[in-house]
């Protein structure tokens, strides 16, 4: 055990695995886009190298993938476990914010490419079909992952933008509404659990922002370049009634984002102001912010992606399946050596709801 930041801490190695062993830098799924095949690559021993660089500034993790077994739990009606086979990162260099704290114990990688968790489930068949869902908890920092779930097809949805390469989840918005008014906006959003706060292109941001402040009857200002949009309040009827914020996707499908604001407070807990927790950026994404009282369900076979509120204890038979549609519900997940496990519902952190993998680095 070690411990960083106040938190204990398992430690995976390879060499206390009696299942680990290194992917070879000649198979096929070191040519992905995350996993970089050595030029000097000569022999079927040889390690395949990865390098990613992550969207915070000069972040990024680069070593050697590993395959290892991980141990999951299926989900009720059913019973019982299972092992399967995943491939992971094993950092030697990271940079940037890996370095002060923001992953201490590794990020599990749920992306579209072949060499991520889901599609390696479902590529040899633990999982029906390759898909996921995950959830977050609007008020106590809960949350759920399940794989190998499918939504019910009547709840909202949007096709999933393909990109080359397929590193990130990307949806086409076609407006942003506040109260009845609106912002035309064809944007296309990285969906991104390990981005704190949500941002937006300028021009749709401050139009966005401009609408609000429209309809805040509180005196604006800026957060030290941190937030545009502040209002300097602690009226609970002002408080009680901001306007919501509606985001209509590619489809015609609406999402209500449950809480899009940041709240200040002072020492007695009480709110002093508030800003709108959105950033101006080039690169678009829906942040963690956003996502708090929903299930997500990434659907790579269907390429779709959907959303329906929850409270992420139980899997909410009014957005799922049933179990003969999808059988292979799993929400445990541990790695060989390690004592950490995904639990339903499991304890997440506010930043990545998959902070969960013990001293190693997930390929997106």
């Amino acid at each position: 055990m070690k411990i960083f930041l106040g938190l204990e801490f398992a430690v995976y190695g390879t060499s206390s695995s009696s299942t680990s062993k290194n992917l070879s830098c000649t198979n096929s799924l070191c040519s992905s886009s995350v996993a970089s095949p050595s030029s000097a690559c000569s022999s079927n021993t040889q390690a395949c190298e990865y390098t990613i660089k992550y969207m915070s500034s000069d972040t990024s993790t680069s070593g050697f993938i590993v395959q290892d077994v991980l141990h999951l739990n299926y989900e009720a009606p059913e019973s019982g476990n299972t092992t399967a086979s995943i491939y992971f990162g094993c950092a030697q260099l990271q940079t940037g914010d890996l370095l002060q704290g923001v992953a201490p114990n590794g990020l599990f990688g749920l992306g579209p490419e072949d060499i991520s968790v889901p599609s390696t489930l479902a590529r040899n068949g633990v999982i029906s079909t390759n898909s996921f869902s995950m959830c977050f908890s609007s008020g106590d920092s809960s949350g759920r992952l399940v794989f190998g779930v499918e939504a019910l097809s009547g709840i909202p949805s949007t096709p999933l933008v393909p990109i080359n390469p397929s590193v990130y989840y990307v949806i086409a918005t076609t407006k942003f509404s506040v109260h009845g008014n609106s912002v035309d906006a064809s944007e296309n959003l990285i969906f991104d659990t390990g981005t704190s706060y949500t941002t937006l292109p300028p021009s749709t941001y401050q139009s966005l922002g401009e609408m609000m402040n429209n309809q805040i009857n509180a005196p604006q200002f800026q957060l030290n370049g941190t937030f545009d949009y502040c209002w300097n309040t602690s009226d609970s009827s002002i408080l009680d009634s901001l306007p919501t914020l509606t985001i209509t996707f590619n489809g015609g499908s609406s999402w209500d984002v449950s809480d899009p604001y940041v709240r200040f407070v002072d020492s007695k807990g009480n709110v002093v102001f508030f800003c709108l927790g959105i950033t101006p950026s080039s690169t678009g994404i829906i942040g963690h912010n956003f996502m708090g009282g929903y299930e997500f369900f990434f659907n790579q076979q269907a390429m779709s992606f959907s959303w329906a509120p929850s409270t992420c204890y139980t899997l909410n038979s009014s957005t799922i399946g049933s179990p003969q549609d999808a059988p292979n519900f799993v929400t445990r997940a541990s790695i060989q050596n390690s004592s950490v496990a995904l639990k339903a519902p499991l304890s997440i952190s506010s930043l990545f709801i998959t902070y969960l993998l013990i001293a190693f680095i997930g390929l997106l």
